[in-house]
């Protein structure tokens, strides 16, 4: 490589790490760290279904009603059911240092709310293999 090319070659890579610098940004996924659903029977096919969020105090906020997926592949069924608040939930469950604080209360440390939903699903059939989910774009 002579020296015109060479310098040439440096000039383009020097440019393209400039533009990629600049006109780049950070990719953040602020939304959902983690979930649960549990289930109790109440009698005959109804079950008290219940879906706990964990939400992360620097992303977006919590569902008001969440919609939860069930389904029995053996039976053909693929119903969902929109869930309720439950009163008093969206507590931070963050344990941090005495006099220290989370983004949730202001902070700059991470925070994370527990925010619970719940519902009666009373199943069409009995059937073997139910399975209950939940589903929310971009976790982090």
């Amino acid at each position: 490589m002579d020296y015109l090319q060479k310098n040439f070659f440096l000039l383009r890579a020097f440019i393209v790490t400039l533009f990629i610098g600049l006109f780049s940004s950070d990719a953040n996924a602020t939304h959902i760290c983690g979930a649960d659903i549990t289930y109790q029977w109440i009698s005959g096919n109804s079950f008290r279904v219940t879906l706990t969020l964990y939400r992360d105090c620097s992303g977006i906020a919590a569902p008001v009603n969440p919609t939860i997926s069930y389904s029995s592949a053996s039976c053909g069924y693929f119903l969902t059911a929109t869930l309720s608040q439950v009163a008093g939930t969206g507590q931070e469950i963050t344990h941090t240092c005495p006099f220290d604080s989370t983004v949730c209360t202001g902070g700059l440390n991470p925070g994370i709310q527990q925010w619970q939903y719940t519902g009666i699903v009373t199943l069409p059939a009995q059937c073997t293999d139910w399975d209950f989910g939940y589903s929310i774009c971009c976790r982090n």
